[in-house]
Protein backbone atom coordinates (compact mmCIF):
# COMPACT_ATOMS: atom_id res chain seq x y z
CA UNK A 1 0.00 0.00 0.00
CA UNK A 2 2.83 2.38 0.83
CA UNK A 3 4.37 1.77 -2.59
CA UNK A 4 1.10 2.36 -4.44
CA UNK A 5 0.39 5.56 -2.50
CA UNK A 6 3.90 6.88 -3.05
CA UNK A 7 3.60 6.33 -6.79
CA UNK A 8 0.29 8.14 -6.98
CA UNK A 9 1.45 10.99 -4.78
CA UNK A 10 4.56 11.47 -6.86
CA UNK A 11 2.41 11.71 -9.98
CA UNK A 12 4.30 8.76 -11.45
CA UNK A 13 7.51 10.83 -11.47
CA UNK A 14 6.61 12.75 -14.55
CA UNK A 15 4.55 15.50 -15.96
CA UNK A 16 0.85 14.89 -15.88
CA UNK A 17 -1.85 16.01 -18.22
CA UNK A 18 -4.60 18.03 -16.52
CA UNK A 19 -6.95 15.03 -16.50
CA UNK A 20 -4.28 12.83 -14.89
CA UNK A 21 -3.43 15.52 -12.32
CA UNK A 22 -7.13 15.79 -11.45
CA UNK A 23 -7.29 12.04 -10.77
CA UNK A 24 -4.23 12.16 -8.52
CA UNK A 25 -5.66 15.15 -6.62
CA UNK A 26 -9.04 13.42 -6.24
CA UNK A 27 -7.29 10.26 -5.07
CA UNK A 28 -5.39 12.16 -2.38
CA UNK A 29 -8.57 13.92 -1.26
CA UNK A 30 -10.42 10.60 -1.27
CA UNK A 31 -7.98 8.95 1.12
CA UNK A 32 -7.68 12.22 3.08
CA UNK A 33 -3.93 12.15 2.66
CA UNK A 34 -1.71 14.48 4.64
CA UNK A 35 2.06 14.71 4.31
CA UNK A 36 3.96 12.17 6.42
CA UNK A 37 0.76 10.33 7.32
CA UNK A 38 1.47 7.15 9.32
CA UNK A 39 1.09 4.03 7.19
CA UNK A 40 -1.28 2.48 9.74
CA UNK A 41 -3.66 5.43 9.43
CA UNK A 42 -3.50 5.32 5.65
CA UNK A 43 -4.15 1.57 5.70
CA UNK A 44 -7.20 2.05 7.92
CA UNK A 45 -8.66 4.68 5.58
CA UNK A 46 -8.10 2.56 2.50
CA UNK A 47 -9.50 -0.52 4.24
CA UNK A 48 -12.65 1.41 5.15
CA UNK A 49 -13.13 2.65 1.59
CA UNK A 50 -12.52 -0.84 0.27
CA UNK A 51 -15.19 -2.29 2.56
CA UNK A 52 -17.74 0.43 1.79
CA UNK A 53 -17.35 0.81 -1.97
CA UNK A 54 -15.10 -1.77 -3.61
CA UNK A 55 -17.00 -4.94 -2.69
CA UNK A 56 -20.23 -3.59 -4.19
CA UNK A 57 -18.51 -2.49 -7.41
CA UNK A 58 -16.67 -5.79 -7.73
CA UNK A 59 -19.90 -7.74 -7.31
CA UNK A 60 -21.96 -5.60 -9.69
CA UNK A 61 -19.38 -4.90 -12.38
CA UNK A 62 -16.95 -7.82 -12.32
CA UNK A 63 -17.11 -7.91 -16.13
CA UNK A 64 -15.38 -4.51 -16.25
CA UNK A 65 -12.51 -5.87 -14.19
CA UNK A 66 -12.36 -8.98 -16.35
CA UNK A 67 -12.25 -6.87 -19.52
CA UNK A 68 -9.50 -4.72 -18.02
CA UNK A 69 -7.40 -7.79 -17.20
CA UNK A 70 -7.97 -9.38 -20.62
CA UNK A 71 -6.96 -6.13 -22.30
CA UNK A 72 -3.80 -5.95 -20.20
CA UNK A 73 -2.96 -9.60 -20.91
CA UNK A 74 -3.25 -9.00 -24.66
CA UNK A 75 -1.31 -5.76 -24.39
CA UNK A 76 1.56 -7.54 -22.66
CA UNK A 77 1.29 -10.18 -25.36
CA UNK A 78 3.42 -13.08 -26.37
CA UNK A 79 6.18 -14.00 -26.19
CA UNK A 80 6.37 -13.30 -22.50
CA UNK A 81 9.45 -11.16 -22.04
CA UNK A 82 11.60 -11.23 -20.05
CA UNK A 83 9.72 -14.30 -18.78
CA UNK A 84 6.36 -15.59 -17.58
CA UNK A 85 6.81 -14.49 -13.97
CA UNK A 86 7.79 -10.95 -14.91
CA UNK A 87 4.87 -10.70 -17.33
CA UNK A 88 2.51 -11.95 -14.63
CA UNK A 89 4.02 -9.48 -12.17
CA UNK A 90 3.47 -6.63 -14.64
CA UNK A 91 -0.18 -7.65 -15.04
CA UNK A 92 -0.74 -7.84 -11.28
CA UNK A 93 1.04 -4.56 -10.53
CA UNK A 94 -0.90 -2.72 -13.23
CA UNK A 95 -4.18 -4.15 -11.93
CA UNK A 96 -3.29 -3.36 -8.31
CA UNK A 97 -2.57 0.26 -9.23
CA UNK A 98 -5.88 0.49 -11.11
CA UNK A 99 -7.88 -0.96 -8.19
CA UNK A 100 -6.07 1.18 -5.62
CA UNK A 101 -6.86 4.32 -7.60
CA UNK A 102 -10.54 3.37 -7.77
CA UNK A 103 -10.67 2.69 -4.05
CA UNK A 104 -9.05 6.04 -3.28
CA UNK A 105 -11.33 7.91 -5.66
CA UNK A 106 -14.38 6.35 -4.02
CA UNK A 107 -13.61 8.42 -0.93
CA UNK A 108 -14.41 11.62 -2.78
CA UNK A 109 -17.05 10.30 -5.18
CA UNK A 110 -18.76 8.12 -2.53
CA UNK A 111 -19.13 5.33 -5.08
CA UNK A 112 -17.30 3.54 -7.84
CA UNK A 113 -19.13 3.66 -11.13
CA UNK A 114 -18.35 2.13 -14.51
CA UNK A 115 -17.73 5.65 -15.80
CA UNK A 116 -15.13 6.28 -13.09
CA UNK A 117 -13.47 2.95 -13.86
CA UNK A 118 -13.22 3.84 -17.56
CA UNK A 119 -11.85 7.29 -16.71
CA UNK A 120 -9.14 5.77 -14.51
CA UNK A 121 -8.32 3.10 -17.09
CA UNK A 122 -7.93 5.71 -19.83
CA UNK A 123 -5.69 7.96 -17.75
CA UNK A 124 -3.64 5.03 -16.50
CA UNK A 125 -3.19 3.75 -20.05
CA UNK A 126 -1.95 7.14 -21.13
CA UNK A 127 0.63 7.38 -18.37
CA UNK A 128 1.64 3.76 -17.76
CA UNK A 129 1.50 2.38 -21.29
CA UNK A 130 2.71 5.40 -23.24
CA UNK A 131 6.14 6.17 -21.91
CA UNK A 132 5.84 5.66 -18.17
CA UNK A 133 8.09 3.44 -16.13
CA UNK A 134 5.67 3.23 -13.20
CA UNK A 135 5.20 -0.53 -13.23
CA UNK A 136 8.92 -1.14 -13.64
CA UNK A 137 9.63 1.11 -10.64
CA UNK A 138 7.02 -0.84 -8.65
CA UNK A 139 8.77 -4.11 -9.54
CA UNK A 140 12.15 -2.59 -8.66
CA UNK A 141 10.79 -1.43 -5.29
CA UNK A 142 9.51 -4.93 -4.57
CA UNK A 143 12.89 -6.44 -5.52
CA UNK A 144 14.74 -3.96 -3.31
CA UNK A 145 12.47 -4.90 -0.41
CA UNK A 146 12.84 -8.63 -1.12
CA UNK A 147 9.12 -8.86 -1.89
CA UNK A 148 9.21 -9.63 -5.62
CA UNK A 149 7.62 -13.05 -5.24
CA UNK A 150 4.42 -14.91 -5.87
CA UNK A 151 3.12 -14.40 -2.32
CA UNK A 152 3.29 -10.61 -2.63
CA UNK A 153 1.67 -10.67 -6.06
CA UNK A 154 -1.20 -12.80 -4.75
CA UNK A 155 -1.79 -10.25 -1.99
CA UNK A 156 -1.69 -7.35 -4.47
CA UNK A 157 -4.05 -9.15 -6.84
CA UNK A 158 -6.73 -9.22 -4.15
Amino acid sequence: MAMLTALLISGYHGSLLPRQRQLVDEFLAGIQYVDKMPVAELAARVRSLREHYWASFERSYSYILENYLVHEAYRIGLPLRPGPFDSYARLVLTFALFVFQLIGLSGIHHEITPELAVRVAQCEARKVQHGGDTVQRMADWLRANESYNLATLVILAH
